[in-house]
């Protein structure tokens, strides 16, 4: 049985990730999922909310969202095939501080959400 996560007070607007837009950036989309969203939340954190059939998880980004108690996002990266042991690059974290920078920059004004984890 898991270990239950505490909740993370994300930041909204979030940015939703798909394939398509690793194909827009010409990079290789590095997860076993379809579609997530990336949000910023308190303390630098940067996560990766992923909903299915199950529920909601809340997937690390960076190791202050991981030690912050969101969930290690090692079983939904994808392997890199071309060498065995390695995983493919993890360009949404860079993807995700660039948006939320540029945003800032902007003035937009984050609000905070605390959405629960369900699995």
């Amino acid at each position: 049985m898991p270990i239950p996560k505490k909740p993370l007070a994300l930041n909204l607007p979030g940015i939703e990730v798909t394939p398509a837009l690793a194909d827009a950036l010409g990079k290789e989309w590095p997860l076993t999922i379809s579609k997530g969203t990336i949000y910023s939340a308190s303390g630098g954190k940067l996560v990766l909310a992923v909903t299915d059939q199950r529920g909601t998880t809340v997937y690390g980004l960076n190791g202050s969202a991981i030690t912050g108690g969101a969930s290690d996002l090692f079983p939904i990266w994808k392997d890199n095939p071309e060498v065995p042991g390695l995983k493919l690059s993890m360009w949404l974290t860079q993807y995700g501080n660039d948006i939320f920078e540029a945003l800032g920059a902007a003035g937009w004004v984050v609000h905070s959400s605390a959405p629960e984890q369900t699995s």
